[in-house]
């Protein structure tokens, strides 16, 4: 059995805070951790605790924190050239402008996130990407262009397998074609 490391440990630990409840706690343990492994120049680890500091930070609606700690690692992702993972981050990005209902910025963040996805091929993104994209247009009441986006997404879930979300992105479509249509005031 492979032993853990003490940051791994650390890790645990402020995992098992957020899971007890202790999101605040998770917090300033998983900060100490970051702070270590960034003095230490362990910046893709670092970049990684971060990240999770940011999602916590969002889920407690802690926007500006959240948007901080996000370009940080953004920032550190862009500079390791870990593509992924920096395109992942500016779609968490996104949500979190989303939550915080600036849809002009979330749409911005989420343009960045499609367009890594896309030089990365990497089609569950890409569809992912496509589905936030048509929310943000769908709440701004930009009701077609949110449907050109679901109908992308739908296609990129049907080259992906993921029928689960094929279906949640049909449905959208569908309820769209009827507010398009006049036929309903329920939201996508």
């Amino acid at each position: 059995m492979k032993e853990t490391t003490p940051d791994e440990q650390v890790f645990s630990r402020a995992m098992a805070m957020i899971a007890s409840g202790d999101q605040t706690g998770a917090l300033s343990v998983l900060s100490e951790l970051y702070a270590r492994l960034t003095n230490s120049g362990e910046l893709s680890n670092a970049a990684k605790v971060g990240s999770n500091m940011a999602l916590i930070e969002a889920e407690m609606g802690l926007y500006g924190e959240a948007e901080i700690h996000f370009r940080t690692v953004a920032d550190l992702f862009s500079r390791l050239g870990e593509s992924a993972l920096l395109a992942r981050t500016w779609g968490n990005l996104g949500s979190v402008h989303r939550d915080a209902e600036d849809f002009n910025s979330a749409l911005e963040a989420y343009i960045d996130s499609l367009r890594l996805y896309q030089e990365l091929n990497d089609v569950a993104g890409i569809a992912g990407q496509y589905a936030n994209i048509a929310y943000i247009k769908a709440l701004s009441g930009e009701l077609d262009s949110a449907l050109d986006f679901f109908r992308n997404a739908e296609q990129c879930y049907s080259a992906t397998g993921d029928a689960g979300r094929m279906r949640d992105t049909q449905s959208n479509c569908e309820r769209l074609e009827k507010l398009i249509a006049g036929e309903g005031n329920e939201g996508a």
